[in-house]
């Protein structure tokens, strides 16, 4: 038996991660996530205990303070718990990327949050959070 995925998360935030590495920002944009997540969340969604989080941040090419993307993800991670799940040993899969805002971009299939971001133009970060599947490598 295959149980159906049944969580799903997922937000866009505007403009540039901050990295972990970042003292002075990072506080504040963990609040910022953290206070998007909870309003996305909704109503009675369990949390999470076999987690899988991607993160897509969308910036234009040649963009300064742009961060590592294993440096983005982190306080995004730290920012999900309590909320998508309790503590980071819930997460077992974490997809991180960056791609540049582009109109040669192939946008078939993003969500309509993706789809708005892209055209304002302006730098984003997608996050979207789901189970996990247990029956793939």
């Amino acid at each position: 038996m295959i149980k159906v995925m049944t969580f799903r998360l997922e937000f866009v935030l505007p403009g540039i991660p901050v990295s972990q590495q970042s003292s002075t920002k990072v506080r504040g944009w963990k609040l910022a996530v953290r206070n998007q997540a909870r309003a996305a969340i909704g109503e009675g969604l369990p949390r999470l205990t076999n987690a899988m989080v991607s993160i897509t941040f969308f910036v234009r090419p040649r963009s300064r303070n742009v961060p590592d993307v294993d440096n983005a993800a982190k306080p995004i991670l730290d920012s999900l718990k309590g909320v998508a799940y309790a503590d980071d040993v819930d997460v077992s899969d974490i997809i991180c990327r960056k791609r540049f805002l582009d109109p040669r971009l192939a946008l078939a299939g993003a969500s309509s949050g993706i789809i708005r971001a892209y055209f304002d133009n302006r730098p984003f970060v997608h996050v979207l959070v789901t189970e996990a599947s247990i029956w793939e490598l």
